[in-house]
């Protein structure tokens, strides 16, 4: 039974003073960037260990440098990204935990160069240098990647391999031909069309008439009225010739 300790449900994670506060208290001061001052606190326990605001802004910093890294050095756009989703990453945390700690307990790991592969394709060939851009230390991102590498693989020994067996090519099978069964799932869409051929020598001429001919379409004209409306308006000549399909009726299937 994994026990889970909350020590507080609402704080405020990040306080920013911006550069009008600043402002205020010496008013000759040039303005200033914003920045970001953590109020670092436990905010739960999971099986003892505890997880700390730092460890949730660690969190964010990589998941906000992998979505807009052109963002990474604004503290404004990061405090934002900071106060919209933090309570989604804290929920992501806790269960993380949960499931290291099952991988823990089944001997799930990630050697070193695997972890080592995923920071390469995750950072680049220059690894401290993009770091330093997300303001993480090489330990720090490699801890995290290792642990989402050994939550991947948990996953997927405890949840894939499950429904892959669960869902064989005998069951899908079963299960389609119980749902052609229902009359209204075998009713396909049909589609009743008739086509327009439009042919002449001069290909200007074929272009100026098939834009005629799609404009008058727009604007309701019936299919029947089609052809005598083009030579009404003097737009077929000897060698121009528009003829019209009958009816065809086609499902999704064909």
């Amino acid at each position: 039974m994994k026990k889970i300790l909350f020590l507080c449900f609402s704080i405020f994670l990040i306080h920013a003073f911006t550069a009008p506060q600043l402002a205020a208290v010496d008013s000759l001061k040039k303005r200033e960037e914003p920045k970001i001052f953590i109020n670092n606190r436990i905010l739960a326990r999971i099986n003892g260990k505890p997880i700390t605001t730092y460890d949730l802004v660690k969190k964010m910093d990589l998941s906000f440098y992998k979505q807009y890294p052109e963002y990474i050095s604004s503290a404004q756009a990061r405090y934002q990204f900071y106060q919209q989703g933090w309570k989604y990453i804290f929920d992501d945390l806790v269960n993380e935990e949960l499931v290291l700690a099952d991988a823990k307990e089944s001997k799930i790991e990630a050697s070193a160069g695997d972890v080592r592969q995923e920071m390469e394709q995750q950072f680049g060939p220059n690894i401290i240098e993009n770091l330093d851009k997300a303001s993480m230390s090489l330990d720090e991102a490699y801890k995290i990647v290792e642990a989402e590498l050994i939550l991947q693989r948990t996953i997927g020994a405890r949840v894939n391999s499950k429904a892959l067996r669960a869902v064989t090519p005998l069951k899908v099978r079963i299960a389609y031909d119980k749902y052609i069964q229902n009359p209204e799932n075998r009713n396909l869409t049909k589609w009743n069309y008739r086509v327009v051929t439009i042919k002449d020598r001069d290909i200007k001429k074929t272009e100026v008439l098939s834009h005629t001919v799609y404009q008058l379409l727009l604007d309701g004209i019936k299919l029947d009225e089609l052809d005598e409306t083009l030579k009404n308006r003097k737009m077929l000549g000897r060698n121009g010739k528009v003829t019209l399909s009958k009816l065809i009726t086609n499902d999704k299937k064909n």
